[in-house]
């Protein structure tokens, strides 16, 4: 009888050490995550807390979508490159004393009234809607585009206050302001769509810079503030905003030139930020290569990129076919690099 249990027992041993082993065969696992998406927090979705309407008094509300406002700027700037360019140059170098001609007066016009436009409406969709495809890169072009619109107005607002403090000029303190609460807006848009972290990240820090401008208006300025709170009201947002441009990067060491494939797995199934997911599946285009010895990771990434063509957001399988699209010279490259103008 206890031959009997024991050739049992010892069969029963055989055959799971013989499972055991087709498992690590056929079903090899995947590589563990590490501190840099396991720690606590680190993957908490980011947002100021703090309602917009407590700076601009409401919250923008307008039907249609904004990114069509932004990409009509973005035209402008595009056929006129050169002037743009021209003007940036004047401003940074003589500041209040910079000579603007009347045809570029209106072509920075024509650039911000499409963003007052924008920054009227509740919605933004640029990516889809007006975004390059994307590239294996922290810098997509949606970012770019919406950089340089951002950048442009925080610059124009300050020449504007610049030019209001020291002639005393109230009017163009008020232009100073309206152009700092549309890139205010900008900022917001560009944080709430939620397309690439790099996009994220770039709207909470304009919209603090935008919030340092309209501190200044408010300061310099007390009839165009009206509210004797708007200075601290300002300030606490554009505090907030700071913080939250720091807490939004906090997975930029997925983004490495050799990243690890359990890492990227934890962000795409497990990350409430739709941006960061995407984020991660385009570095999946490096794993693809630089982690071809792993048959766990190398049969894993592949399922996941399947899986997510299948059944992922537009945005997502737009990263898939970035990723599949990287060739072996860019993977060891960690990632295209030549990031086209905005």
């Amino acid at each position: 009888m206890s031959s009997k249990v024991g050739m049992i027992v010892g069969g029963v041993i055989v055959l799971g050490v013989g499972a055991f082993i087709m498992m690590l065969v056929f079903f090899p696992a995947h590589s563990d995550p590490s501190s840099a998406t396991t720690a606590r927090g680190v993957m908490n979705f980011v947002e100021i807390t703090m309602p917009l309407r407590d700076v601009l008094g409401s919250e923008p509300s307008g039907p249609g979508n904004a990114g069509d406002d932004y990409e009509n700027a973005l035209k402008v700037y595009r056929a006129n490159r050169d002037t743009f360019k021209g003007i940036k140059d004047r401003i940074e170098l003589a500041q209040t004393g910079a000579v603007i001609g009347e045809r570029e007066r209106e072509l920075i016009r024509e650039v911000l009234d499409h963003c007052h436009r924008g920054a009227q409406k509740g919605k933004m969709s640029f990516s889809l809607e007006h975004g390059q495809p994307p590239l294996v890169t922290t810098h997509p072009t949606d970012y770019k585009a919406l950089e340089w619109l951002m950048l442009f107005m925080g610059m124009y607002a300050n020449h504007q206050l610049d030019l209001a403090i020291q002639g005393k000029n109230e009017s163009l303190a008020r232009n100073a302001e309206t152009v700092a609460k549309d890139m205010l807006v900008l900022g917001w848009h560009a944080a709430g769509e939620r397309a690439y972290p790099m996009t994220t990240v770039s709207g909470f820090q304009n919209q603090q810079g935008a919030c340092t401008i309209l501190e200044s208006v408010y300061a310099n300025f007390p009839g165009v503030a009206e509210r004797a709170d708007r200075v601290s009201l300002v300030r606490e947002y554009g505090r907030a905003a700071n913080m939250a441009a720091s807490d939004a990067g906090r997975l930029w060491g997925i983004c490495s030139g050799n990243p690890n494939p359990g890492d990227l797995f934890n962000v795409i199934e497990n990350c409430p930020d739709p941006a960061w997911r995407v984020q991660a599946t385009l570095w999946l285009g490096i794993t693809r290569f630089r982690n071809e010895g792993h048959r766990g990771d190398r049969i894993y990434t592949q399922k996941t990129l399947d899986r997510l063509a299948r059944e992922g957001t537009e945005l997502e399988k737009r990263a898939v076919k970035a990723a599949l699209g990287l060739t072996r010279e860019e993977a060891y490259r960690g990632g295209t690099h030549d990031v086209p103008e905005p």
